[in-house]
């Protein structure tokens, strides 16, 4: 004796009767910004108070650095020069000293005529006394962000001398605090010139196992060769977190960097950032923006103990 269907079937009535039916259609949920609750508002609140804090220094240099592409350092760079122009009083610039057609332009929305190779050009214009800024792109937070030589055809492009330049004679002339976008890797003679300048060093990392480990990886070199007294205050960023992504968890990592350089920040995942469109500000979500508020908060701390 056949056992009884579990669910009663309707009656066939035949193959006609399959192909008239139309697929389903899953309507997709509509997207809903989070909006911020008033314990959002007043921890951002104290946030933004501590990145106006007075700096010791006339002219301050960060460097976001990461051993391996794809860690969101140029978002990094773009999000920490963002909060940093947005609220302090001297002028922020973020450069990209990626040599040939580095990200930060088009993906902070738009690019210079003139390029990293073109400043270095025109060198006894811009470093002249009371010499007007260097070109740039300006976004919405008064970042100016300086793109880095996007010619194909380009005979020469950003090297450890002229990274030096801009560093000491050019930028101090303008602005009080620039953001480098670097090239991944540390140990050519570039991101040496990069890492004996920087006051600050901000390395870029995700949750997954690789990335991580080679993120302590430059931590370790960092030390061997030197660097140890900005390894030691570097705050290291983890990128585009969200629940049940692969990897370590992001708290077990936050507290393994902590203790062994300055600090450690999450940044979650985010729609707007994911999409690799320009980044707006304004279109990312609320915990984001206090991420990248808490980043600049420990950058500026972290400055500040540097007397």
């Amino acid at each position: 004796m056949e056992p009884e269907p579990l669910v009663e079937l309707p009656p066939r009535r035949g193959l006609g009767f399959l192909r008239r039916r139309r697929p389903v259609q899953l309507a997709e949920a509509p997207v809903r910004p989070t909006l911020p609750t008033v314990g959002d508002r007043v921890r951002d609140g104290v946030l933004r108070r501590r990145l106006t804090v007075d700096l010791p220094q006339q002219h301050v240099r960060i460097a976001v650095v990461s051993l391996k592409g794809g860690s969101g350092r140029t978002s990094t760079a773009l999000g920490l020069g963002d909060v940093l122009a947005g609220y302090r009083r001297e002028p922020v610039a973020a450069l990209d000293a990626v040599p040939l057609r580095g990200s930060l332009a088009p993906l902070s929305g738009g690019r210079s005529a003139a390029s990293v190779m073109d400043l270095l050009a025109a060198h006894e214009t811009y470093a002249a006394y009371n010499s007007p800024a260097p070109p740039s792109y300006r976004r919405p937070s008064g970042l100016a962000v300086i793109a880095s030589e996007h010619r194909p055809d380009a005979r020469y492009v950003l090297g450890a001398d002229g990274y030096r330049w801009l560093s000491d004679q050019l930028l101090p002339r303008h602005y009080g605090i620039v953001v480098t976008d670097t090239p991944a890797g540390l140990s050519d003679s570039l991101m040496s010139a990069v890492l004996s300048t920087a006051d600050l060093v901000v390395l870029t990392t995700t949750t997954g196992a690789e990335s991580a480990s080679l993120a302590h990886d430059a931590l370790v070199w960092m030390h061997r060769q030197g660097y140890g007294r900005i390894a030691r205050r570097a705050l290291v960023v983890l990128n585009a977190v969200r629940t049940g992504d692969p990897g370590v968890p992001a708290e077990t990592l936050s507290k393994f960097f902590a203790a062994k350089a300055g600090a450690a920040v999450t940044i979650p995942w985010d729609r707007h950032l994911a999409a690799g469109q320009p980044i707006d500000a304004a279109a990312l979500e609320p915990a984001t923006r206090t991420a990248y508020l808490t980043l600049g908060a420990a950058a500026v701390a972290a400055l500040a103990r540097q007397k």
